[in-house]
């Protein structure tokens, strides 16, 4: 479920003169690469799936193992650590399936300090089963540390105090961002988050979100359980469903003695709860929420210590009320989307990085190497898919590139064939879309 998924390789026939690999790799859950390359080998070393843990050489993470061999390198000594997910990873998988299950990433006396880059792939179908031990989730305690493009999804958690499915309790200069979340989420005390537990002094938290489901006691949020101090939270939303006792909100539970910043948030799930209940916030110790909106007829609730209470007709596309009422001064050129459709997000906005997530099925490539006219061209070819707009062809002479550029065509939903000029080391994806074709 990722961009720049590394290579498959199937031999293709082709000219004799050369020997052609095709290389065809489904991106996120829709675009598959298709490569002219030379073959070659790459020796991996044993202890991760590759590299040597630099910033310009990251250790690489494909297996459970690989994660759980994090655990190895905690502590501010590991601070210069970084690693780069490659690949989608099911961890309900022996021995983390049964019993307690997954075995949380740091803890309260030894936090991680390391960069962890998911590159857009998931961590599935994580399982904990601790309802008396604080710090649970995917990571249990991070320092000055960062997690970026990152999915934690079906995830089946129970945990005590300061825990969410991607993090239980971050701390001291860390940042959070292009991270989301789905599944089941309960906690048995304090401070449980559909995305965070507990966020404790100057944590940055960016263009995430959360589809899970949470359930808790006291300090229970969509997004965020709670926050104590000097947070920047931007451009995020939640989506799922949140119940408790006290301070309970769509958002964040509680932001307690704070002096945070929360700007260009948003949640829609139901939200239900005994003492301090919020559409957005459950309790709010003075932050300010710039340009936050909650949906007061899905989350049931018409109050909020935050934020501006809207319908789903202000709030969906094409926003009943107009722009100058709602999504004020939000960033929808390079940040948020409008789900023109009604597809990617129910209408409501969508953060770019997400629409990728939720695109129509990868299509079928197929590649020919076809001769018209006396000239070699490459024919891409693909299965229709079903509410696609239009389908966008890249190229590249880098297949791991963060960047791959503007489409070198875009198509119509009704085209499912594209000619290109032959050419050796190239490399080509194609993308369907929600969007129309120009």
């Amino acid at each position: 479920m990722k961009q720049n998924n590394k290579a498959d390789y199937n031999e293709a026939g082709g000219n004799a003169m050369r020997k052609m690999i095709i290389f065809i790799k489904e991106m996120l859950l829709k675009t598959f690469f298709v490569v002219l390359l030379l073959s070659s080998s790459v020796a991996l070393p044993e202890q991760f799936a590759g590299g040597s843990g630099t910033e310009n050489d990251p250790w690489l993470i494909s297996r459970p193992e690989d994660l759980a061999r994090i655990r190895e390198y905690l502590g501010e000594a590991h601070s210069n650590k970084h690693y780069l997910q490659t690949n989608d990873i099911n961890v309900r998988v022996p021995p983390w399936d049964e019993g307690e299950g997954w075995v949380p990433i740091g803890t309260s006396g030894n936090s991680f300090f390391g960069q962890y880059d998911g590159d857009g792939f998931v961590v599935d179908s994580l399982y904990i089963n601790r309802p008396e031990v604080m710090w649970q989730g995917l990571f249990g305690d991070i320092r000055d540390a960062e997690i970026s493009n990152l999915g934690v999804t079906n995830v089946d958690i129970r945990g005590q105090q300061y825990s969410g499915p991607l993090l239980g309790y971050g701390r001291g200069n860390s940042r959070i961002y292009n991270c989301w979340s789905s599944g089941e989420m309960r906690g048995f005390n304090t401070s449980t988050g559909g995305l965070i537990g507990y966020i404790f002094r100057e944590i940055t938290v960016e263009e995430c979100f959360s589809l899970t489901n949470v359930t808790g006691n006291n300090y229970v949020g969509g997004l965020i359980g709670m926050a104590f101090r000097n947070h920047n939270v931007r451009n995020c939303y939640a989506r799922g469903d949140v119940s408790g006792n006290q301070d309970i909100g769509g958002f964040i539970g509680l932001l307690a003695q704070d002096d945070s910043v929360f700007e260009n948030c948003y949640s829609f799930g139901r939200v239900q709860g005994e003492t301090n209940v919020g559409g957005l916030v459950g309790r709010n110790g003075g932050s300010p929420l710039n340009n936050c909106y909650w949906n007061t007829e899905t989350s049931g609730q018409q109050n909020s210590a935050g934020g501006s209470g809207k319908t789903t007709e202000q709030m969906v596309y094409p926003y009943a009320d107009g722009m100058g009422d709602i999504y004020v001064r939000w960033d929808f050129e390079d940040i948020w989307g409008h789900d023109t459709a009604r597809i990617i997000n129910n209408g409501y906005p969508y953060l770019q990085f997400h629409a990728d997530l939720v695109s129509p099925d990868p299509p079928e490539v197929t590649i020919e190497i076809v001769t018209i006219d006396n000239v070699e061209l490459v024919r891409l070819s693909w299965e229709f898919v079903t509410d696609a707009l239009s389908y966008n062809i890249y190229a590249s002479d880098d297949p791991y590139s963060d960047d791959w550029g503007e489409p070198a065509a875009t198509v119509g939903a009704e085209v499912n064939y594209h000619l290109l000029p032959l050419e050796q080391m190239k490399y080509y994806h194609v993308r369907s879309s929600y969007q129309e074709a120009p």
